[in-house]
């Protein structure tokens, strides 16, 4: 391994390999892979029965419940008792001989890439929604464990959203917490499809509504009722045979809802991606792990939930983003799964104090001397940074998605002792496509990809095709083919494709756009484009439906510029798009959300000078300094691109861009509100270059 001394420079990172124990071939984790999620649970509990498989609290900074992983098992069954007790789920009276998959009643190829797009009408649709908690953990379970079709919602869903999405996907039976109450009574009379209604909380709140409501029944009274029933004899819910190729999941992408797509997930789909996640990665039975990223989202759900069930790992559940720091060092936690802005929080919070010590040239030593002795063998990272490392648990991995990583940031996480790994995915994908490791971490790289899974780079140039192959003793070596181009110096660029069991079976009500993603050979469009380098690592550059296409026919990846613009201290969030200029061009622009907090001093102006009246960034901004630093810092900018993705006009924002729910922005929208924000004032952008537009 060779570390450079310049590594804190962002622009000389480059692809610097983080970690590199294997550089022809690696061999992945031993760990079953299983065709459904009951099964892999079943096999959990008997390896880790006494272990716990969550630890949350009842209030923030409150007392802690734990269930083991047997006393999750027992909940999922009580809970799936309770139901059919109740009458709230009727299994369909051939149920059995329909869930054994037999070939008089599956259509041909069920279960493969495409194959499906509807949902049987004979089995309920339970959706999910609320703040991540052991209770939506539980129910989310029941219902792929037998009950019916899951369909976990985004907990900020508006209340149109929330009718819409109900509606689409003809929601029998709803499980929410508290919170989302108002929301859901002012909707259910305009889903006539809706006949119960699950309440995810208990205690006197559960009574009062259960009381007012006769639809509302608690989770509380669910599994009271279930255990008693199991008491009784009752094995109905036990008795269930999973098609591990029926669709087990509903999951709406992030979107408007009339326009979000509702990938169908199968128990194989799921369960084979938790599998290949296991063996991707290597953590310690008894990891404590937080869980931080929205539940309904596949990339928490698959590999924060079901991936770490293999490893026997404890799942802390986080009752809020305030408490993060509190609870990473009460709990001790050792792995997150996250996404850059909350690596980018800890990282800017960690900046300011050593800011504040007048420690910065000490850090930065002491970062240059340990990856000295890391080059010959000696990894004291722990022990040096204890300091920082203090302040964070006892944190040792990361995985971080979703978006792109600051290459910067990723180095000083490495380099103080904690071993943060990128990976890439997709909803369709179930989601993980691949991940750096401990076996082999490159910087910017979004890692290997998956054990049995096979990826080819489609480009106008020629094809470059990489695939798994796994013998008995599970190593699996690199059979890369056709990766560059004619010269041999420039890695071949284009979509990535993906083809494996982890592959959805298609698109809800909507066969045109499965077959638009899925072709006749199984493989996945994901609609990325990007690279594998020589070690089999792979690179993301854009995403075609983001992609600037110029009038000379060039092509701008706007991820690229946006990395760059957020390196620029000061700048929290960037968007880049094409404008149509003057003459029929188009014109690379940009809108900046800026934090005055972390501009230079000069740019923001003393408190007591701030008219009272006055509102947005003449407010806080000395606007003429702001207009001078950026102006400088996109002209050096410019400098490192080639002429035609030059930034043409940039404005700016102190307001919170549009995001998702894993903080990724939705540029649709935000282009749209910075049209009409523009449009209110009869402006341009080239009107309101380098101003702001608050």
């Amino acid at each position: 391994m060779k570390f450079k001394t310049d590594q804190l420079d962002s622009q000389k990172l480059g692809e610097r390999i983080l970690t590199m124990q294997s550089t022809v071939g690696r061999t992945y984790v031993d760990h079953p892979v299983f065709s459904d999620l009951r099964t892999l649970l079943d096999n959990c509990r008997q390896r880790f029965a006494s272990h716990d498989a969550y630890v949350y609290r009842l209030q923030p900074k409150g007392r802690c419940a734990h269930k083991t992983y047997q006393a999750f098992w027992d909940d999922i069954n009580a809970l799936g008792t309770g139901f059919l007790a109740r009458g709230l789920v009727t299994l369909p009276d051939d149920y059995a001989r329909r869930s054994a998959a037999t070939p008089d009643v599956l259509p041909p190829h069920y279960g493969e890439p495409g194959s499906c797009c509807e949902l049987d009408s004979a089995r309920s649709r339970i959706a999910v929604i609320g703040e991540n908690s052991y209770a939506w953990i539980l129910q989310h379970n029941a219902n792929l464990f037998g009950l019916g079709i899951s369909v976990p919602l985004d907990k900020q869903l508006s209340e149109p959203e929330l009718k819409v999405l109900l509606n689409r996907a003809a929601v029998d039976i709803i499980c929410f917490d508290a919170k989302h109450y108002p929301i859901l009574a002012a909707v259910l009379p305009d889903v006539p499809t809706l006949k119960h209604l699950v309440l995810l909380d208990d205690g006197n709140l559960a009574r009062k509504l259960e009381a007012e409501n006769p639809q509302i029944i608690s989770l509380d009274t669910l599994l009271t009722g279930g255990r008693a029933a199991l008491a009784a004899g009752d094995d109905r819910f036990s008795r269930i045979c999973l098609d591990p190729d029926a669709p087990a999941a509903l999951i709406f992408t992030s979107g408007t809802s009339a326009q979000s797509k509702g990938v169908l997930l199968s128990h194989r789909n799921i369960a084979y991606n938790a599998g290949q996640a296991a063996r991707l990665l290597d953590i310690p039975t008894g990891t404590r792990a937080l869980s931080l990223l929205p539940l309904h989202h596949t990339f928490e759900n698959t590999c924060g939930l079901y991936g770490l069930w293999n490893y026997g790992v404890t799942v802390h559940i986080n009752d809020n983003l305030r408490y993060v720091g509190y609870n990473l060092q009460d709990w001790k936690i050792q792995f997150v799964l996250c996404v850059p802005a909350i690596v980018d929080a800890l990282y800017k919070q960690i900046q300011r104090t050593i800011k504040k010590q007048n420690k910065e040239r000490q850090v930065e030593l002491a970062r240059l001397a340990s990856n000295s002795m890391r080059m010959v063998g000696l990894d004291n990272r722990r022990q040096i940074f204890k300091a920082i490392l203090d302040r964070l648990g006892d944190l040792r991995w990361m995985i971080v998605g979703a978006a792109a990583l600051d290459p910067v940031e990723a180095a000083f996480f490495n380099d103080i002792g904690i071993e943060l790994w990128t990976g890439y995915g997709l909803t369709e994908s179930a989601p993980l496509v691949s991940c750096n490791n401990q076996e082999l971490s490159i910087l910017n790289s979004v890692g290997v990809v998956c054990p049995d899974l096979s990826l080819k780079i489609v480009s106008d140039e020629q094809p470059a095709h990489y695939e798994n192959t796994a013998d008995n003793s599970g190593l699996n070596m690199f059979n890369i083919f056709r990766f560059f181009t004619s010269n041999e110096t420039e890695p071949v660029k284009g979509e990535i494709c993906v083809k494996g069991k982890n592959v959805m079976l298609g698109y809800f009500g909507d066969p045109e756009a499965t077959a638009a993603a899925i072709d006749a050979e199984g493989w996945l469009h994901t609609g990325d484009v990007g690279y594998l380098n020589e070690k089999g690592c792979l690179f993301i550059t854009g995403r075609i439906k983001s992609m600037i296409v110029l009038n000379n026919g060039k092509k701008v990846f706007p991820e690229e510029i946006e990395a760059k613009l957020c390196q620029i201290a000061g700048v929290k969030n960037a968007l880049c798009w094409g404008e149509p200029g003057n003459r029929e061009q188009v014109d690379v622009v940009c809108k900046l959300q800026l934090n005055p907090e972390e501009l230079p001093e000069n740019c923001r102006r003393p408190a007591d000078t701030a008219a009272v009246t006055e509102v947005g960034a003449d407010s806080v901004l000395d606007t003429v300094a702001v207009r001078e630093y950026l102006d400088e810092h996109i002209a050096a900018l410019n400098q490192q691109l080639a002429e035609y993705k030059y930034i043409r006009y940039c404005i700016y924002t102190l307001k919170d861009f549009n995001l998702t729910t894993t903080l990724k922005i939705r540029r649709a929208k935000e282009i749209e509100a910075t049209h009409a924000a523009l449009a209110k004032t009869g402006a341009t952008l080239k009107d309101k270059h380098l101003q702001s537009i608050d």
